[in-house]
Parts: C-alpha cells; structure tokens; sequence
C-alpha cells in the first residue's frame, strides 16, 4: 500500500470507526510482527548465564575502586578549596560563623523577631 494512503488511513482510525477491511490493512501494514527462531529461549538464556560467570577478579576491582576514589576525592578538596577561599574573600575571615553562614546581623534580625 502506498504511504499516502495508509498514512490516510491511520488518520481516519482516529476519528471514526474503521471497516475490518481496513483495521485488517492498518494490523498487517502498520504494527510490527514480532517472530522469533523456536530456539530463540535457549540461546538467550545460554547468553546472559555466560555472561553472569564472567565476575571482577579482586584486583582488578580493588585497582578499578582506588582509582575513581582518588578521582572523586581530588575533586571534592578542589571544591572545597575554592569555597574556603570564596568565603575568605567575601567574609573576611574563616571562623565557624563565616562556615556555618551566620553573620551578626542575622541573629540580631532573628532575636527581634522572637521578642515580637
């Protein structure tokens, strides 16, 4: 069947009732047709049990490990870094307030809203 006119077709099953003709036409043309080899079970089943053998040997796993923890933890003292030093620069100063995010004003502000 040429495309425009299945294309048509399609179109028209949306919006009223299609003939069994033509819901025969729409079933063989459109969807697919799924047929597998009477063994297909077998060989797949055969296929993921070989390759559920095939485990990490310790070291490798081990050197795998220490290689994105040594990644990852290179990273994460470069961001912390850069936030020590973004809050030496806007703040002045490294004590537990500047770190936690409390600034004097801020407890002031909090302590008159308690107090009301």
């Amino acid at each position: 069947m040429k495309p425009e006119k299945l294309k048509e077709l399609v179109l028209s099953a949306l919006t009223e009732e299609l003939g069994d003709k033509d819901r025969n036409v729409i079933v063989k043309e459109v969807l697919p047709d799924y047929n597998f080899s009477p063994d297909f079970r077998t060989v797949l089943m055969s296929r993921i049990s070989k390759a559920g053998k095939s485990l990490i040997a310790g070291r490798e796993f081990i050197r795998t490990f220490d290689f994105i923890f040594t990644r990852i933890a290179i990273s994460g003292i470069a961001a912390i870094l850069i936030l020590a030093i973004s809050l030496l620069l806007n703040e002045g100063s490294l004590s537990y307030d500047t770190l936690l995010g409390i600034d004097s004003q801020v407890d002031d502000s909090l302590i008159s809203l308690l107090v009301e």
